[in-house]
């Protein structure tokens, strides 16, 4: 099974925008235009999948984490492990307003916070927090937008800037650098004086891995040409076509496509 991206983006189109997109939008319309079509268009409901509430219990508690972390002056292990503990056990009750949690999502994201708190003991974070879970929406055009949800952006120690963002999937060889440097137009909008910056995925599942890549101006300016392109491409879709692959077994929306043939 390859898991699923987890989708934080939050619904924040412009009414005077033909189309705004993100990275996960376009990697739904490359994937298969008629289910782009059920999620963006007919927004049809989408399944419960149990990973999602994994990546977003980890996400919520790491929030709360580093934002504590940031503000605590000592970081003693001992300190770290108790502002952990606590920021799980409040993100948890937070979750749990809504409905209950399966108990497997709740041991398996304990592991995998703890295995990212031991890195972080032994390594340090090696790195300053300069803004976390910042959401935009930026104009590309004057029909098409760019929107998205950054977890983190970091200083290091050489200066350079460092857009950083959590993963909780099986095999980091499906992951691709474009909802980084997506994330990059961002970064360049809120420091315009910035020339290069870094971007890596925090891979969870092993220890807080980070699979890292070197952006520049030049990247972030054909990744804003790429998602225009797309942009043109969708709103002048008429077909949306599917594209049966292995992945429709882990579809939102199997059934309905089914009915269609």
């Amino acid at each position: 099974m390859v898991e699923q991206e987890l989708e934080k983006e939050k619904d924040i189109d412009r009414d005077d925008l033909i189309l705004t997109l993100s990275a996960s939008r376009v990697k739904t319309y490359q994937q298969c235009p008629r289910k782009y079509y059920y999620n963006y268009i007919e927004k049809l409901p989408r399944k419960d999948w149990l990973h999602f509430d994994l990546g977003t219990l980890v996400h919520g508690v790491l929030e709360y984490f580093h934002a504590n972390f940031k503000t605590d002056a000592r970081r003693s292990a001992l300190n770290l492990k108790r502002t952990m503990k606590e920021s799980f056990k409040k993100y948890r009750e937070h979750m749990e307003e809504e409905k209950p949690l399966d108990h497997g999502v709740l041991i398996e994201a304990r592991d995998l916070l703890a295995d990212y708190l031991k890195r972080m003991e032994s390594d340090g974070i090696g790195s300053e927090i300069i803004a976390l879970e910042d959401d935009f929406h930026i104009e590309l055009t004057n029909e098409f937008g760019v929107q998205g949800y950054v977890d983190r952006i970091d200083q290091d120690g050489d200066g350079v800037l460092h857009i950083k963002d959590y993963k909780t999937n099986r095999n980091p060889k499906y992951l691709e650098p474009f909802q980084l440097r997506t994330y990059g137009i961002y970064l360049l909008d809120r420091f315009p004086e910035v020339d290069k910056f870094r971007g890596s995925y925090i891979m969870m599942r092993f220890g807080g891995m980070l699979v890292s890549y070197d952006f520049n101006r030049e990247d972030v300016e054909k990744t804003k040409k790429q998602l225009i392109e797309y942009a043109q491409r969708i709103s002048e879709e008429e077909r949306w076509m599917a594209k049966p692959s292995r992945l429709c077994d882990w579809c939102d929306f199997k059934n309905p496509c089914l009915n269609t043939w």
